[in-house]
């Protein structure tokens, strides 16, 4: 998806801004989906795992599907990375040399 859209007709900027619009729907809602169920089983790993407080994960544990629903519709992005920026920029730069982002084994 180009970042330069104002040279497009406005019909296809559209449809650009409402594919956008659907897949930041989506990162919301795993991202919402997962810490609410990790909120509800344990609040405390939620919490460090999420970077939340843990009045905040409360409150998601505890808030109505509707209020739940609202948030998740919202057409911006939710939540903003919790990693340490420059250390990201490290790995995607040198990955063989960045230190402390070893690759998640899920094969258990």
């Amino acid at each position: 998806m180009s970042i330069h859209t104002k040279s497009l007709p406005q019909h296809i900027r559209f449809e650009e801004q409402e594919i956008l619009d659907a897949d930041i729907l989506r990162l919301n809602s795993v991202y919402f989906l997962k810490l609410r169920e990790m909120a509800k089983e344990d609040p405390q790993t939620a919490s460090v795992i999420f970077g939340c407080k843990p009045e905040l994960v409360q409150a998601i544990a505890e808030a109505s599907v509707d209020t739940y629903q609202s948030i998740i519709s919202a057409v911006v992005v939710q939540f903003k990375p919790s990693f340490d920026q420059s250390l990201m920029i490290d790995q995607l730069k040198s990955p063989s040399d960045a230190k402390g982002l070893e690759p998640v084994n899920n094969s258990v």
